[in-house]
């Protein structure tokens, strides 16, 4: 049974994208097993970023030279697509938007994953907004050499408080749903915080843990 939520507090939430509403934890990870880049490659470059040798910028780029090599060529936007179609969607999604939608939730994804997956799941399942790492192609559809991280892990904080801005309501009557402790200072921020099939540290610092997406809709009374 879902809650009635008319006299709710929060009036926003954004979810993360890769391992809440896809069944792939990282949409990076799917797509470096999709052309077949070596575990070895793509650790070096978590790595390097994660011990502050380099900056979310580099990794994008490395991790994009990487499909190039694997692919023998330059990636075209279709290869991108390609593979990211092969992501599968968790199955409450549907419902979990469309329940928070009729009762007039603003709906949205933040996350560091890669823009093109959110922007098709935005645009299937009817979010309001989307912010995630575009890559972006020239006019002939060949990856560019400039990469820009609209999105790097650790600006979510700082992304919710401005879209919440933006849609003119308080930090306060926000909501994050994420599922890794890359979303620990989020999930703290955010007036409601709520933990996904998630690691040990990521529970201790949200409001709820969940176990499925769709105990979304039961518990945000619960906050």
């Amino acid at each position: 049974m879902v809650a009635d939520l008319s006299t709710r507090k929060y009036k926003l939430i954004a979810f993360d994208l890769d391992g809440v509403l896809t069944e792939s934890k990282s949409s990076w990870e799917h797509v470096h097993d999709y052309f077949g880049v070596p575990i070895s490659s793509r650790r070096k470059n978590f790595l390097d970023y994660v011990w502050g040798r380099i900056d979310y910028n580099e990794w994008i780029r490395r991790d994009i030279e990487l499909w190039n090599k694997a692919l023998g060529r330059k990636l075209r936007r279709e290869d991108l697509l390609e593979a990211i179609d092969r992501i599968k969607v968790n199955n409450d999604v549907s419902r979990v938007v469309g329940e928070l939608k009729r009762q007039e939730f603003i709906v949205g994804i933040i996350s560091a994953g890669i823009g093109q997956l959110a922007e098709k799941i935005a645009s299937e399942y009817g979010f309001d907004f989307w912010i995630a790492n575009q890559i972006t192609f020239t006019s002939n559809g060949v990856v560019s050499d400039n990469q820009r991280a609209r999105m790097p892990p650790y600006r979510k904080p700082l992304t919710l408080l401005w879209i919440a801005r933006r849609y003119g309501i308080s930090i306060r009557e926000t909501i994050y749903v994420g599922d890794s402790d890359w979303d620990i200072g989020v999930i703290k921020l955010a007036g409601c915080g709520i933990a996904y099939n998630c690691s040990t540290r990521l529970a201790e610092n949200a409001d709820i843990v969940v176990n499925k997406l769709s105990e979304v809709l039961k518990t945000i009374t619960k906050c």
